[in-house]
C-alpha cells in the first residue's frame, strides 16, 4: 500500500512538471487564485482516479499531501475544474492548422418514400419536401483528424 501510495505521489509529480508548459495564467485580469497548472495537475489526477469534479475535491480535502505538493492554499469547487476544461479544449480546438485539408459533402434522403412515390403518384398534390440534407466535413489529411462538420 505504501509503494502505491509513494507511486501517486510521483504521478503527481510529474503531472506538474508536465503542466509547466502551458501558461500560469490565460489573463493577466485573472483571480490568481489557482493558476492554470494547478488545475492541469488536478485535471489529470481526475483522469487518473477516474474520478469526477466533486470527487477530486472532496479527495484534496482529505489529503494534505497531496495538496501541498500540488501547492494549493485552498481547495478549489467543481465548477472551477469544469471551467478550466472547457477553456483548455476550446483553446486547443482553436488551435487546428493543417497544411493540406480535404473536403467531402454528401446527401441522405429523408424520407423513405421512393423518388417515383413521391414525385409521379402524388403529382396533385402540390407538397414542396426537401429532397435532401447535405453534410459536408473538412479534414486534415496529414494528421486524419476532423477539422470541421457542417
Amino acid at each position: 500500500m505504501k509503494e502505491e501510495y509513494i507511486d501517486f505521489l510521483k504521478f503527481v509529480d510529474s503531472a506538474m512538471e508536465f503542466a509547466k508548459r502551458i501558461p500560469k495564467y490565460f489573463s493577466k485580469f485573472s483571480k490568481k487564485t489557482y493558476d492554470n497548472q494547478q488545475k492541469l495537475t488536478i485535471y489529470f489526477l481526475m483522469q487518473k482516479m477516474n474520478a469526477t469534479g466533486r470527487d477530486i475535491v472532496s479527495f484534496l480535502r482529505s489529503n494534505t499531501e497531496v495538496r501541498e505538493k500540488i501547492g494549493l492554499k485552498q481547495v478549489p469547487v467543481h465548477t472551477t475544474i469544469c471551467r478550466f476544461i472547457a477553456k483548455v479544449k476550446l483553446v486547443l480546438s482553436n488551435k487546428r492548422h493543417a497544411r493540406i485539408v480535404a473536403i467531402d459533402s454528401t446527401g441522405f434522403e429523408l424520407e423513405s418514400k421512393s423518388y417515383y412515390f413521391r414525385t409521379l403518384r402524388n403529382s396533385d398534390k402540390k407538397q414542396k419536401t426537401k429532397r435532401f440534407m447535405k453534410i459536408s466535413i473538412v479534414i486534415d489529411t496529414d494528421n486524419k483528424l476532423f477539422l470541421d462538420i457542417k
